[in-house]
């Protein structure tokens, strides 16, 4: 893959997608700068979510192309895409319930990390992921909440969502809809 020169992170070019008769996408194109963020709203059945699934590489779009700082990704499956840093979540995240934040957090951060694989060795191992995971907190404006037990509450999902991104990181661009299905791309080229 050789990146081509791009003022976009994130571009989606005259994008479609079909099922049978049935036209879900239609020439959609898209253009996200570094630092950029988008919103994707529309009512239930209009295409958001299988918008999304072309651009993660969950789907494969009938025409158009994906591209990511202009290196074009539309035939790469998802992991190729999560390697060069194109990263998505779902509508439903799973925090470990009774578990403070910060350990939540943590956990997100060693997912991270080639040694999330050795799950016999402690996290001491894997550095400062404490340290990290409180930073990470701080940064999106919740360290007062770090030791705050994880339940089913709306506060406590979306306290772990915005955490998990890492924003003081990723310093790239993202989308989302309203339903928080969400893509990051950190700053840089791939």
């Amino acid at each position: 893959m050789t990146p081509l020169t791009s003022d976009y992170a994130l571009e989606i070019v005259d994008l479609n997608k079909a099922f049978g008769g049935l036209r879900v996408t239609q020439s959609v194109s898209l253009a996200i700068r570094q630092g950029e963020r988008r919103l994707i709203i529309g009512p239930n059945g209009a295409g958001k979510t299988t918008l999304f699934n072309q651009i993660s590489g969950d789907m494969r779009p009938n025409s158009g192309q994906i591209r990511l700082f202009g290196a074009d990704v539309t035939t790469f499956a998802p992991y190729k895409r999560a390697h060069l840093g194109l990263s998505r979540t779902y509508q439903i995240i799973t925090l470990f319930t009774g578990d403070t934040l910060e350990h939540n957090v943590t956990l997100g951060l060693l997912g991270l990390l080639p040694s999330r694989w050795q799950m016999w060795r402690p996290l001491s191992f894997c550095g400062d992921l404490a340290g990290e995971a409180r930073r990470t907190l701080d940064t999106v404006g919740l360290l007062h909440l770090a030791d705050l037990r994880c339940r089913r509450s709306p506060m406590a999902r979306s306290a772990g969502l915005s955490s998990r991104w890492r924003w003081r990181k990723s310093r790239g661009c993202c989308c989302w809809t309203s339903r928080w299905r969400v893509f990051l791309i950190p700053k840089g080229r791939p």
